[in-house]
């Protein structure tokens, strides 16, 4: 598989899934929409994030790896699901990629002190992007705290 078109097939994968649910089917979206709206009382989110299938989990094994290779040791256990949700997020913004590299040389000590900070704290227009990682924010402070304590950043290719 061509590395460039895969990682653009999961930036549409994951676009869908900040839009519409991830493992939600368009009847389901469409019939939460209409309850929603017909409805006057306001119904309560879960906080527990969403489990993330989509080929994002193979992406963070492959980060974790990678990682591991340069010295940073991360729980896979415990730290998978939260660097899925990371990897889905830098892939729908451009501006990321630009603060921290490209997939093909991602620049990984920089992207988790910006997960643990701005990534979860920032207003406004990324309010998306908070909600998407508040529920690993614990999770981020703890990789940061690991990855800074090394003396060179750590480095990972996405594909």
């Amino acid at each position: 598989m061509n590395s460039k078109w895969g990682l653009r097939t999961m930036a549409v994968t994951a676009l869908l899934c900040l839009v519409v649910g991830c493992g939600k089917s368009k009847e389901n979206s469409v019939s939460q929409q209409e309850n929603l709206s017909a409805t006057t009382t306001p119904v309560a989110k879960t906080s527990a994030p969403q489990r993330t299938n989509d080929g994002f989990s193979e992406l963070a094994a492959s980060l974790i790896q990678q990682a591991s290779k340069q010295g940073l040791q991360i729980d896979a256990a415990s730290s998978q699901e939260a660097l899925a949700m990371l990897i889905r997020v830098y892939l729908l913004r451009p501006d990321l990629h630009k603060a921290f590299g490209e997939p093909d040389r991602l620049n990984v000590t920089m992207l988790l002190q910006w997960a643990a900070g701005p990534g979860i704290t920032v207003e406004g227009t990324n309010a998306p992007t908070k909600q998407k990682l508040m529920p690993y924010a614990n999770i981020y402070s703890s990789m940061t705290k690991n990855v800074t304590a090394l003396e060179t950043p750590i480095y990972a290719t996405l594909d």
